[in-house]
């Protein structure tokens, strides 16, 4: 309070100086920039970072240090009062809506641009939760590293400008960046730890609240951001850059051409420079389900494209001009490859109403044309051919996406977590038998689905019609397994612990009625739950055969899950307990 020093803590304690050091700032200052934001929210009138060694060793307070007492009132002051007008809006959102406007009134898209932002910045962290992070590194994780790298060098040298602003609109481009690129590019892997990690310290300062909420409630840490920690890759960003250009492309064709945005590619052909080559190798995987195409090649030149002559009619003397049609079709009816070796070794003889005609090099032109059904992206390092011609696999691979896509709705539909099985039933249908056979197992683990039975007479939790994947109607059925509404019905069962419950669940056992029914030695093999547990759980079900429904305040609940139940039904939809209702 007297000299301005600042040491992280949250007690009152004297200064060297013989002031008294208050507990107003609680976070390290090292937490670039997280220390400008929680600092300056609790100012009041002015600022005073007066404290020479402090400035000599954290270059974050030259930019505390540059603020005035006018900026302060400006931004936070106003802002305090706008927050208490617009007391329904998320404070954080509301708090960014304001720097980022600089000037004027709020009005709802300023404040809808940073609601999208943070939604952003919500299903990046939701994703890592279900899929987890891992260590490894790929190519593509390189390319987003080196785009944090950059971003967090800007972020300091616009800290000491005091430019908050360009600051938060360059944060916005790079969370859509990992957003749009990043998570697409690596749909259904596990995030990299390195990139989570950095995202979480550098989103700190603009959604602490969200930040703290999620790491307050996981294994994530914010950490001092280190300049200088990963490698600036001007390459990648370049070549990355070209392939996001080239997915433009393709869908702008199937535009052009009324083709549905969703429907596989034959094949596409990347013609690159030699050093481009190792790396679009390594993402090749990746590529194919970014760009929906059934398969990539990889060249530095590619031999597909075919050679059309065409005839140079200036060049024919007066006398074979009038028959400058027939030659030139008659050329054209060639092997073109052929035509071009004879008339660059001797010329080429052709016979035009009982005249010998010998055709030169100088006399016609070879260009270069797409094979049928091709069209080209070319961008600053890359050229896709792409094959636009559809074909039976195509078709099956395209039902494909649409029944998992459909699939997928329905469970969002039943608010099915991630970790949560399916049973799956479908129309009888034999076209669909044939095209799902060899795609069973990639659905089966793409949607975690217990079993696949084919019937008319489909009675599931939840049922739909799809017109569009067959001609006719599909009727699709699922019934979901609820993991932890199942895990928690489970637990409660005699002598199980609720990792018991979660080792059963994880072998395939997920309801009460299969472990009565199962063999307690292979129950024992598959989950490794011990014998004496499970004799103890098998003798209390063999004992019982449903558990009496709870009635409160008209209402009934399932005593083992505790969901609620809203029609009479003998077991319950969500953990399925036999349930009595007498």
């Amino acid at each position: 309070d007297r000299c301005g020093k600042f040491e992280y803590g949250s007690m009152e304690k004297p200064c060297s100086c013989g002031g008294t050091m208050k507990n107003n700032y609680t976070y390290d200052p090292e937490i670039l920039p997280a220390g400008v934001y929680a600092m300056a929210q609790s100012i009041k009138n002015k600022i005073f970072v007066n404290h020479k060694n402090l400035k000599n060793r954290f270059s974050l307070f030259l930019f505390l240090s540059g603020l005035n007492a006018n900026y302060i009132t400006d931004v936070y002051v106003n802002y305090t009062d706008l927050k208490n007008s617009l007391s329904d809006e998320n404070p954080e959102i509301l708090r960014l809506a304001y720097i980022i406007k600089k000037k004027g009134i709020l009005n709802e898209n300023d404040i809808e641009k940073v609601r999208k932002l943070k939604n952003r910045l919500k299903n990046i962290i939701k994703y890592v939760q279900i899929y987890d992070t891992s260590n490894k590194e790929s190519i593509i994780d390189q390319y987003i590293l080196s785009l944090i790298e950059k971003f967090k060098k800007s972020m300091v040298e616009n800290l000491e400008k005091t430019d908050i602003y360009r600051i938060l609109i360059d944060y916005d481009s790079l969370i859509e960046k990992i957003s749009k690129r990043y998570m697409k590019l690596i749909r259904g892997v596990q995030f990299n730890s390195a990139i989570f990690n950095e995202l979480i310290s550098i989103s700190y300062p603009f959604f602490p609240n969200l930040i703290l909420d999620f790491t307050n409630r996981s294994k994530y840490e914010i950490n001092r951001i280190d300049n200088g920690k990963y490698m600036v890759n001007e390459m990648l960003e370049n070549l990355f850059d070209d392939i996001f250009n080239i997915k433009k492309g393709i869908t702008n064709l199937k535009k052009k051409k009324e083709i549905e945005i969703g429907k596989p590619l034959n094949r596409i052909i990347f013609e690159a420079n030699i050093r481009f080559i190792p790396i679009l190798i390594n993402v090749k995987k990746e590529l194919k389900k970014f760009l929906i195409t059934n398969d990539i090649e990889i060249t530095e030149s590619w031999k597909g494209l075919e050679y059309k002559v065409v005839l140079k009619r200036e060049k024919l003397g007066d006398i074979y001009k009038p028959l400058a049609n027939t030659i030139e079709l008659i050329l054209q009816k060639t092997d073109p490859k052929k035509l071009k070796s004879e008339i660059e070794k001797n010329g080429y003889n052709v016979g035009v109403e009982g005249q010998l005609i010998t055709v030169n090099s100088s006399m016609v032109d070879f260009i270069l044309k797409l094979p049928e059904g091709f069209e080209s992206v070319k961008t600053d390092n890359l050229t896709a051919y792409i094959d636009m011609n559809t074909n039976e696999d195509i078709e099956n691979l395209y039902v494909i996406k649409k029944l998992k896509r459909r699939i997928s709705f329905m469970k969002n539909k039943l608010k099915v977590d991630y970790d949560d099985y399916i049973r799956l039933s479908i129309s009888d249908s034999q076209v669909l038998r044939g095209i799902l056979s060899p795609y069973l197992d990639e659905l089966k683990k793409d949607l975690k689905i217990i079993m696949i039975n084919y019937t008319d007479r489909i009675n599931e939790a939840l049922v739909l019609s799809f017109e569009e994947i067959l001609e006719g109607n599909i009727d699709i059925g699922i019934s979901p397994t609820y993991k932890k509404f199942k895990v928690k019905a489970l637990s409660k069962l005699p002598s199980l612990s609720e990792e018991d419950a979660e080792k059963l669940f994880s072998s395939g056992y997920f309801s009460i009625m299969e472990i009565k029914s199962g063999d307690i030695k292979t129950i024992n093999e598959k989950s490794g739950v011990p014998l004496t547990k499970l004799n103890v759980v098998k003798e209390y079900l063999n004992n019982l055969s449903s558990y009496k429904i709870i009635k409160t305040d008209e209402k009934y609940y399932c005593p083992m899950c505790e969901t609620e139940i809203q029609t009479i039904q003998p077991f319950c939809p969500k953990c399925n307990s036999p349930l009595s209702w007498d």
